[in-house]
């Protein structure tokens, strides 16, 4: 705010050098900047609340079928298991997988469905991709594979922690895989299906002959802060390097 120059130190005004901050001028670059920016949040909302709504409205349709209930084995001839539901996630499981599967991989089935509900994945899913919607459509897109993947891997080693181990989570990816081979599923990028994602990772990734390292929460915030103040201090910079080119 303009206001808040006058309470600030003088160090700090030099070192940041905001001499522009009461300039704004509708008639020059700082505009387009502004309308871009705008454009792309309007497109941003209004997309993912087109697919939040139509999310709403297939998962409204799957609980009105008999024998949809919540967090039980549904009578089906499909193959499927997966979570869906931002608020109120549910566990769908369909009664042909269960009948295929042994007792210990029925258990890493529920274990990893149970972990997206009870992380609530499907609205982490969806908020993400809103952030990764004001990157280019190659980034953006790439953001939301690695995202689901990750949310994959995190379900999985909740699994394998309370189940039989990560040999028989990646022996039951794959048998999934192969069960539900040209089977219709439930079409809905908000979804978090058990094996609709990067199989061949997630089945390295339980194989690996090492556990992998967490990334320490005390670095990650120590690097947040410094990318922050970084680009604090580096904005009058890009001002300077864009008014080179285009004059306000």
């Amino acid at each position: 705010m303009p206001d808040s120059a006058a309470v600030m130190p003088s160090w700090f005004l030099a070192l940041t050098h905001w001499h522009h901050i009461n300039v704004f001028n509708l008639y020059s670059w700082h505009s387009a900047i502004v309308l871009l920016f705008s454009a792309a949040s309007f497109l941003a909302i209004v997309r993912h609340t087109h697919q939040l709504l139509k999310h709403r409205s297939a998962l409204g349709a799957l609980l009105t079928l008999d024998g949809f209930t919540k967090n039980s084995s549904v009578d089906s001839t499909v193959i499927y298991a997966f979570t869906a539901g931002l608020f109120r996630p549910k566990v769908f499981i369909s009664s042909a997988l269960q009948a295929q599967l042994s007792a210990a991989e029925n258990d890493i089935v529920c274990r990893h469905e149970l972990a997206h509900q009870q992380r609530f994945d499907p609205l982490r899913k969806w908020s993400f991709s809103f952030l990764a919607a004001f990157y280019l459509p190659f980034t953006s897109n790439r953001l939301r594979r690695e995202f689901s993947l990750c949310l994959e891997l995190a379900a999985d080693d909740y699994a394998a922690v309370g189940g039989s181990g990560g040999t028989t989570v990646a022996s039951t990816v794959i048998k999934l895989c192969r069960l539900s081979r040209n089977q219709q599923q439930f079409s809905s990028p908000l979804s978090c299906h058990f094996y609709a994602s990067e199989i061949e990772a997630r089945v390295h990734y339980q194989l690996r002959s090492e556990p992998g390292r967490s990334f320490p929460l005390s670095l990650f915030v120590v690097f947040l802060c410094v990318l922050l103040a970084s680009c604090l201090l580096s904005v009058d910079s890009y001002h300077h390097a864009v008014e080179a080119i285009f004059s306000h």
